[in-house]
């Protein structure tokens, strides 16, 4: 064998480990870093009306629930900014997960009701935090029964715009509900936009107090007649 081919022999071989060599480390390259990032939430739950009315309750643990009215939440989540709503779930709960999430259900006196926090098992549902309904709200779950969700756009109970729901229950007893009069965040998320603030419209605000008026004003005819 003459130098000249040792030499292209010796090249050849080279040529191809140092290919092998650049599609191994391509293979096994890391993918690049999610963009992670934490939001702060916080807001308030309507004290009584248009919360739903309740009897009955005693001694059936549900009572707790009751305590979230006129109290408050607030907490944390992080999530994947860059990750795309993931529509093929059509609730979105396996799609759009929270990286993390740690939120505290407080009762008017600020007292712990509950909590919502990632407990890492990989249990879910019902332990779960995510982005749902098309991108339009975030909800967190700590069992079947016991749930949180904030709404991007007003929903309604009865003609008072509400911004959220807090449920909690046992397997054998309808949830009690609380809704939220009010809620912001720390900066703007995609399942909310562009807003930070989310209170009742102006519009929305006298419908409010008409209704509140009316309210204590029944609840005023039923005391007069009753001590009658």
């Amino acid at each position: 064998m003459t130098k000249l081919m040792l030499w292209r022999n010796l090249w050849a071989a080279a040529t191809a480990t140092l290919g092998l060599v650049v599609l191994a480390a391509v293979g096994t390259a890391p993918a690049s870093a999610a963009n992670l990032k934490t939001f702060k939430i916080s807001g308030t739950f309507f004290n009584d009306y248009p919360n739903p009315v309740y009897s009955d309750l005693t001694g059936t643990g549900l009572e707790t629930g009751l305590l979230a009215r006129g109290g408050s939440f607030s907490g944390t989540f992080t999530a994947n900014v860059d990750k795309p709503f993931d529509p093929i779930d059509p609730e979105g709960f396996f799609n759009n997960v929270f990286e993390d999430w740690n939120v505290d259900i407080l009762s008017a006196n600020g007292e712990v009701i509950t909590n919502f926090y990632r407990r890492f098992e990989g249990l879910y549902p019902p332990d779960i935090g995510t982005e749902v309904t098309n991108g339009t709200s975030i909800y967190f779950s700590k069992s079947y029964y016991t749930n949180f969700s904030l709404y991007r756009l007003q929903g309604y109970a009865g003609n008072i715009p509400i911004y959220g729901t807090f449920k909690y229950g046992y397997e054998k007893y309808h949830p009690i509900e609380t809704y939220v009069s009010s809620f912001q965040i720390s900066e703007p998320y995609r399942a909310f936009g562009e807003k930070t603030v989310f209170v009742p419209e102006p519009l929305s605000l006298g419908g409010t107090a008409l209704a509140g008026a009316m309210s204590l004003w029944i609840r005023h005819k039923r005391k007069a007649s009753q001590s009658a």
